[in-house]
């Protein structure tokens, strides 16, 4: 140790009896320098002692031994990595041209200037060749095997590796040795594909299957595509099938399905034949094609529980639960109880037969059933995935009971947790909160981000009704052209055979937009068949219809008394005496309603109310004697003229 601090003394001594003159000391190879040795320390005194005029170049394939943290600090050190070395796309074109070589066979190299001249120079086995003389045969037998895993795998972190060849293997440190080695900020290490297959092969196959096998149970809860394919390839398909049941639970899934049909192509047939085959394609379809979807999780459902597996009933169970929500199908939601007293005693379904609950009352439109099931949880039986969807619940049976700021608050949790698939959903919720809470401007830039979230998640139903929602505030608004342009987007994403609240939505915003032109009659209509023959309590489309409620008690007199059974919620009391003032003007000339119109009443107007309805409303408020009810004519502008001009041709018109 002295002798090599002595000779890197001296050394710097003659680098400084040259001086002024620069002097470059260039040492190649300095990884074959081991740490502690007394070469390392013979470069450390070296670097240490260098005069002004001294520089040294060490090169290797990974950091030398030497400590160069203080002349880093003082900006002493120019490090130069594999990038920055590497032939750029225009070096790797004058290169092609100056070898008189075709440019694409030296695309895959990953500029390494090494393996670019060989490619030039020889055959392409001669690129294998480099690699494991120049560069395998450095490493230690333990060494070449862990390298040879990490490139049958596709890549691995260090939590992956532990999994597959053991705990002992620093991934950084072995990786850092290697050329054409790329990580991301996660610790994720891919050897590049020049030579990742030539390395993998250096398993034996038996040795490779077994990786792969144990890389896929590892890879399981992390990645379930890249679990799939490795499990695919070791030919594992009890493990496969295992993983299947226990992965494709609703919690563990991301929110949004994406990807499970091109999953579901690349299973074996063997297991696209089997339960766990049927539950992964019946998820696939679930935002396409609920009835085929419900088919196949429903035979998924019976297969599993003919076959004594809980574990694969209960992911069933769940996805089929949430497809006959989605359905508004009771009579599915009904059939799954079946199955609840054998689900009850997991551990993993514990509060899932509280939600199945929740999930039947809000089916039937039964807000307050809804708030009592999700009361009876323990939010620690929860697992996090179904937060968000009990939080939306619970938002949407708030806002059925006319609590919008409760309602809001929920939402706005939930959201911040919400996966891709429910953020529509959630920001759909919200706008109807935002709107009931008085906050309009708002509610309308929260639409713009609802059908964004909505178009993400590639769901066409929600889509649909998102566009629908948009139809109905701008025909509402006075905008019937944007209406009309909402409309038939909405129609678009329908397809051909609508859901029931679809079907009663698309004919909801019909409505809208004959009230926006003032077909009276039409809206009418349009209302009626909307209802197709229900009380307006009934069913969950209930919850839709209290926030119409100003609309049909005008222009379907069997609402009214329906509307007067009902126990409204606060914010939809004002609904109600605004629908009431309005009757009161039109069927009886009477003025006095309109006029005895609180604030608060009034402040609640935009919210139910299409512009020209409010407009005849202030304009009777006006005639009797409101003060300030004209200026809310005065606004509104031209909107203002059909409305006064209905009003001036009425029988008695004030």
């Amino acid at each position: 140790s002295r002798a090599g601090e002595t000779v890197g003394q001296v050394s710097a001594d003659e680098m400084w009896r040259r001086s002024p003159r620069q002097v470059c000391l260039v040492l190649d190879d300095v990884h074959e320098v081991g740490a502690g040795s007394q070469a390392a320390t013979l470069l450390a005194a070296l670097v240490a002692a260098l005069p002004a005029n001294g520089h040294v170049v060490l090169s290797g394939r990974y950091p030398p031994p030497v400590p160069l943290a203080r002349s880093s600090a003082q900006g002493r050190v120019e490090r130069l990595g594999e990038g920055d070395l590497a032939f750029g796309d225009d070096d790797l074109a004058a290169f092609a041209a100056l070898r008189e070589t075709p440019l694409e066979r030296l695309t895959d190299l990953g500029g390494w200037p090494a393996l670019v001249e060989l490619r030039t120079a020889a055959a392409g086995d001669r690129v294998d060749d480099f690699l494991a003389e120049e560069v395998m045969a450095a490493l230690s037998e333990r060494d070449r095997r862990v390298v040879a895993t990490v490139a049958a795998l596709g890549g691995a972190d260090q939590e992956l590796l532990d999994a597959v060849v053991g705990a002992g293997t620093d991934i950084e440190r072995l990786l850092a040795r290697l050329p054409l080695v790329s990580s991301d900020e996660h610790g994720w290490y891919a050897i590049h594909p020049v030579w990742s297959e030539r390395v993998g092969r250096e398993l034996h196959p038996d040795d490779r299957r077994e990786a792969h096998r144990l890389g896929g149970l590892a890879l399981a809860g992390r990645d379930l595509h890249q679990a799939v394919d490795l499990l695919v390839e070791a030919g594992a398909d009890d493990d496969l099938r295992a993983v299947l049941r226990t992965e494709c639970r609703a919690q563990d899934l991301t929110a949004s399905a994406e990807g499970l049909g091109r999953l579901h192509a690349r299973l074996p047939h063997a297991v696209r034949a089997s339960p766990e085959g049927s539950l992964v394609a019946g998820i696939a379809l679930a935002g396409t094609d609920l009835d085929r979807a419900s088919d196949l999780l429903s035979s998924a459902a019976q297969r599993f529980a003919e076959a004594g597996d809980d574990a694969g009933l209960l992911s069933a169970v769940e996805h089929l639960a949430l497809c006959a929500h989605w359905r508004e199908d009771v009579d599915l939601l009904g059939a799954l109880w079946g199955y609840g007293e054998r689900l009850a005693g997991l551990p993993e379904a514990k509060g899932l037969l509280a939600i199945g609950e929740a999930l039947v009352a809000d089916t039937s439109g039964d807000a307050r059933g809804v708030l009592a099931a999700l009361d009876t949880l323990d939010p620690s039986d929860l697992a996090p995935y179904w937060r968000t969807p009990v939080a939306w619940l619970r938002a949407s049976a708030q806002l059925a009971m006319g609590f919008p700021d409760a309602a809001r608050r929920n939402v706005e949790v939930a959201v911040a947790a919400a996966g891709p698939a429910l953020r529509g959903a959630l920001a759909m919720l919200l706008v109807n909160a935002l709107t009931h809470c008085g906050e309009i401007e708002a509610a309308k830039q929260e639409l713009d981000h609802m059908l964004g979230e909505l178009a993400r998640a590639g769901n066409d139903h929600t889509l649909a009704l998102g566009y629908t929602m948009a139809s109905s505030r701008a025909a509402l608004a006075g905008d019937v052209d944007d209406a009309e342009r909402q409309l038939a987007r909405a129609r678009q994403h329908a397809g051909p055979d609508p859901r029931p609240s679809l079907v009663a939505s698309l004919r909801g915003a019909q409505a809208s937009i004959a009230l926006g032109r003032g077909d009276e009659d039409a809206a009418a209509r349009l209302c009626a068949a909307q209802l197709d023959g229900h009380k307006v309590n009934e069913g969950r489309q209930r919850y839709g219809h209290v926030r119409r409620l100003p609309v049909l008690y005008v222009l379907l007199p069997e609402t009214r008394d329906q509307f007067l059974a009902e126990d409204l919620g606060p914010c939809y009391r004002p609904a109600l005496t605004l629908a009431q003032a309005l009757v009161a003007l039109r069927e009886d000339g009477s003025v006095g309603p309109a006029a005895a119109l609180t604030p608060d009443t009034w402040a609640a107007a935009p919210s139910f109310l299409p512009t020209s309805w409010m407009v005849e409303l202030a304009t009777a408020a006006a005639a009797g004697g409101q003060p300030g009810a004209e200026a809310a004519v005065t606004d509104a502008g031209a909107v203002a003229r059909p409305a006064l001009r209905r009003l001036a041709d009425r029988p008695a018109a004030p």
